[in-house]
């Protein structure tokens, strides 16, 4: 079992979910918000087997992605094979932030593309230009979570090669229902978010 994306950071108790995770055999990638959450949970998470960190600059902590952050993420970079939790929000929560968030994720892009890294990334109302610029990079593969995007998107982002992780939460909408549906088996990964 393989937890694509899991905000171990949130539980009131990440030590005790990792080591329950890795005990049971589960393979989780611990996705983080910003550089510096990455570097606070990578000494504790080291010593499990199954556990994997993630660099992350979330669009919707584009506010935290300082010239610090940046510089720790690219210091970092070389330190993980995974980069989440990237990408474009452009819902009523960030669609104030749109031009800082293309900004991150043009940066995150441009950085990977020279280290290729499995990406699990945001795409909420920004299913397209997140695609758009995965191709203008040629970055791959990226593991779209928690998809709610248009059926013509979807079919873009399989056609691309990508994949779609999925969790319980989408099981209970029928719209989440309907985007599981129509996921190849192939292109489906598991997530808790």
């Amino acid at each position: 079992m393989i937890d694509t994306h899991c905000h171990l950071d949130f539980y009131p108790s990440p030590e005790k979910i990792a080591k329950e995770a890795d005990d049971d055999g589960v393979t989780v990638i611990a996705v983080s918000n910003l550089p510096s959450h990455f570097a606070q949970s990578q000494p504790h998470v080291l010593r499990y087997k199954r556990i994997r960190p993630a660099l992350g600059l979330h669009p919707l902590s584009v506010e935290s992605h300082t010239n610090q952050e940046q510089i720790l993420f690219l210091s970092l970079l070389k330190k993980t094979s995974y980069i989440g939790e990237v990408g474009l929000d452009y819902s009523s929560a960030g669609k104030d932030t749109f031009q800082e968030q293309l900004k991150t994720f043009r940066f995150v892009l441009f950085n990977v593309a020279k280290h290729p890294k499995i990406m699990t990334l945001h795409s909420r109302c920004a299913e397209s230009a997140a695609l758009e610029l995965l191709q203008e990079y040629s970055a791959k593969p990226a593991i779209f979570h928690w998809y709610t995007g248009s059926p013509i998107v979807f079919e873009r982002i399989l056609a691309a090669g990508h994949y779609f992780s999925i969790n319980p939460a989408m099981i209970t909408t029928s719209k989440g229902r309907e985007v599981i549906s129509r996921i190849p088996p192939t292109k489906i990964l598991t997530e808790t978010d």
